[in-house]
């Protein structure tokens, strides 16, 4: 089974941002895409990450913060994410208020 890569403008398309975003993300270290040639090409990983980290940044959380929350992101060792959905939680708390009027920042920002 082939694994769906997207380019850099691909990425930027489908999930509503600059592919200066997208770079400027990498230059932080929060995303680490593999690359053919002079290319940048992102799976379903690095889209995911990126998806966190928008959503992240919706909340207010600094990028430092956004850092230390995909550190937590270790499918072997939690396969349910509850460290990553313990930390989440307490830090998005005093952030998002009600939830339910907050619904917009869980939609998944980037398309399907």
């Amino acid at each position: 089974m082939e694994q769906k890569l997207w380019s850099i403008s691909e990425l930027a398309d489908e999930c509503g941002v600059t592919t200066r975003t997208i770079r400027f993300y990498e230059d932080k270290g929060l995303l680490q895409p593999q690359r053919v040639g002079s290319n940048r090409v992102y799976n379903y990983q690095d889209r995911a990450r990126l998806t966190l980290i928008l959503r992240g940044k919706r909340l207010g959380f600094s990028l430092e913060e956004i850092g230390e929350f995909l550190a937590l992101y270790h499918t072997e060792r939690d396969p349910a994410h509850s460290s990553q959905l313990r930390y989440l939680l307490e830090k998005s708390r005093p952030r998002s208020g009600n939830c339910a009027s907050n619904s917009r920042i869980w939609s998944r920002p980037c398309r399907n």
